[in-house]
């Protein structure tokens, strides 16, 4: 392992309790949160954005209260525009 690979692990390994297994997306009721954040890069453009579930959770968020956040990075918008809740918003990037 070079060095970089084994202080990454190291660093993983150290704040692991931050990170408990996840929960699948179908599984998310999305009325527990405050927020969601998707996340950017090449992913959201091929896999979530055409998640039916990964559309869900923002849309139940943000259409019935308008006090809840969602946050995009880089190509996550693709997500929120699959799911509809950008039409008749104002977004900033």
């Amino acid at each position: 392992m070079t060095e970089p690979s084994w202080r990454a692990a190291g660093h993983l390994a150290a704040h692991s309790f931050f990170l408990p297994t996840p929960v699948r997306v179908e599984d998310v009721d999305p009325s527990a949160f405050d927020g969601v954040l998707i996340p950017g890069g090449h992913g959201p453009m091929q896999d979530l954005a055409v998640n039916a579930d990964v559309a869900r959770v923002p849309a139940t968020l943000l259409l019935p209260d308008d006090t809840k956040v969602v946050a995009s990075l880089c190509h996550g918008p693709a997500a929120l525009m699959s799911a509809g809740v950008l039409r008749g918003r104002s977004t900033a990037t």
